[in-house]
């Protein structure tokens, strides 16, 4: 997000947290547990394919489609960075959106708060167990649970019991740091501290705010020198200026274009840093280890798992999906690859950042526009699907049937090899045969995964009479797939698989109200 410290013109799973996700959050297959050098990265995988896609699922939302919205999409790996973009700068600016182009971030932010709050650790100036009430003036309240401090790992990590907001807070809004302490004496708690994670930007906030009164210096210059400076983030930041107001993407809201959001200095951690693509991949760097900074140590601290957020364990799935939480960051693992990520959402912008450690690839999706027009959840299928990019095995095939995503066909003739549909995948079909090499539809009517002796829910499908299938995966967002081998009726029948092909793996393994953006900024 882009807040000034003065008002200004007027988030975000899994995450899913909000930020999400919240929101989103917790996608990893058994194909995605396959691992794969950076050279086997599909080359879809481009941050050009991640645009197309964004915009497809944009314009299905938007009225009059995703025309006056600008999105910019970015993709890294060892080897290589790709940005690409749509869209103006403004409806009265035709200036075109590029890696330079500024966003508000929204909840991207904490994982800032929680850098700057690992690097004062490392330094030796804070304790993870400090409690925040030891940072705070003597005469301010704070909810306890049974005598039990809220701590500042507790903050870092969505597990202090603070709800979201306190209670009367009204979004863009001004406060003084008095009235913002008033209304935390009158606040409960919602779980005890350490118990389960419950996304607080009300606590992120207070996190940063207590580094801030620790340090003596506002955050927005602690994050400036500590974080941004060592990195190089030039087009990163909290106030706007003349000039950087002239980079910023206009964001969307019901189809209108909308000021910034203001947030008061100290909400500001939750989520009032702006940024661009370019900075970002930046940033996805040092935290993948491809720079070497003082920063590296504090950043793989962030990354550790310190709390289980959500599990789902799927159907026909020898592996749980899981989602954790680190210090700020949120990690989705099947316990074979992971993916670190984080999404935001702010009046008139919405944002992912994440990356596969497994497999070395980093994402970062910026677009203007509100969740209440595309929702978070849309962008964070799109962000997961490309960090996943599962590698189709299709070493004994010959016009296989089988994709990655999208539409699959069945195999004309030959072998099907392994098919895989993830994420955003609507099935795929492959079969290997003497007589009748199809491959079998795939249908999204879960009674046909009946038919025969079809085991179809993600698992492994096999044929109707005779046969066996090869292995078909339609797993996460996937619709279905099929697929056998045999030597008189080769046909796989149809499966069903995924879950109901709408959502991120079940919804039940997700935070639902950040998930439909019901809360501001993740």
């Amino acid at each position: 997000m882009s807040f000034n410290k003065k008002p200004l013109y007027i988030f975000a799973l899994i995450v899913i947290l909000y930020c999400y996700t919240v929101s989103s959050n917790s996608l990893i297959s058994k194909a995605f547990a396959q691992r794969s050098n950076p050279s086997n990265i599909s080359k879809e995988n481009t941050a050009s394919t991640i645009l197309k896609e964004f915009k497809d699922t944009a314009d299905k939302h938007l009225k009059n489609g995703s025309k006056d919205i600008s999105i910019v999409t970015g993709v890294i790996s060892p080897t290589s960075s790709d940005i690409s973009s749509y869209g103006n700068l403004s409806r009265s600016n035709p200036i075109k959106v590029n890696g330079d182009t500024l966003f508000d971030i929204a909840s991207i932010t904490n994982t800032f708060t929680t850098l700057l709050l690992s690097d004062m650790i490392e330094k030796g100036e804070v304790k993870p167990n400090d409690t925040l009430k030891a940072f705070l003036p003597s005469n301010v309240t704070l909810p306890t649970s049974n005598g039990q401090k809220i701590t500042l790992e507790q903050l870092a990590t969505h597990t202090s019991g603070l709800p979201d907001f306190p209670p009367g807070f009204v979004r863009n809004q001004s406060y003084t740091d008095k009235q913002i302490y008033d209304k935390l004496a009158n606040t409960k708690l919602v779980s005890r501290p350490s118990t389960i994670v419950n996304y607080s930007n009300i606590g992120m906030a207070l996190l940063g705010h207590a580094l801030s009164l620790k340090a003596n210096k506002s955050f927005e210059q602690l994050i400036d020198e500590r974080i941004l400076k060592v990195l190089g983030m030039n087009s990163s930041g909290i106030s706007i200026t003349n000039e950087t107001k002239a980079h910023f993407a206009k964001g969307h809201l019901a189809g209108k274009e909308i000021g910034l959001e203001f947030l008061p200095e100290i909400i500001q951690p939750a989520g009032a840093m702006y940024s661009s693509a370019k900075d970002l991949l930046k940033y996805l760097s040092a935290n993948m280890n491809f720079i070497h900074t003082k920063l590296n140590l504090p950043m793989q601290e962030t990354h550790l798992i310190r709390q289980i957020f959500q599990s789902s364990n799927l159907p026909n799935q020898s592996l749980p999906l899981t989602t954790y939480v680190g210090l700020g960051w949120f990690i989705t693992t099947n316990f074979l690859s992971s993916v670190t990520w984080h999404s935001g959402s702010i009046y008139g912008y919405t944002s992912f950042i994440g990356f596969n450690p497994d497999k070395k690839t980093g994402v970062v999706i910026l677009c203007s526009c509100d969740d209440k027009d595309v929702p978070l959840n849309e962008m964070i299928k799109v962000g997961f699907r490309y960090l996943l990019n599962p590698i189709v095995d299709d070493s004994n095939s010959n016009n296989s049937g089988g994709s990655i995503g999208g539409k699959a066909t069945s195999g004309n003739v030959g072998s099907g090899g392994s098919c895989y549909a993830l994420i955003i995948g609507n099935g795929c079909g492959g079969s290997t045969g003497s007589t009748e090499p199809r491959g079998g539809a795939a249908t999204t009517t879960p009674a046909e995964g009946n038919n025969g002796n079809i085991s179809g829910v993600g698992g492994d499908a096999t044929s109707g009479d005779v046969g066996n299938g090869g292995s078909c995966y339609a797993l996460i967002i996937g619709n279905g797939c099929g697929g056998s081998t045999g030597s008189t009726e080769p046909r796989g029948g149809a499966a069903t698989g995924g879950y109901d092909g709408n959502d991120i793996i079940d919804t039940n393994s997700l935070d639902n109200s950040s998930i439909n953006g019901n809360t501001r900024y993740h």
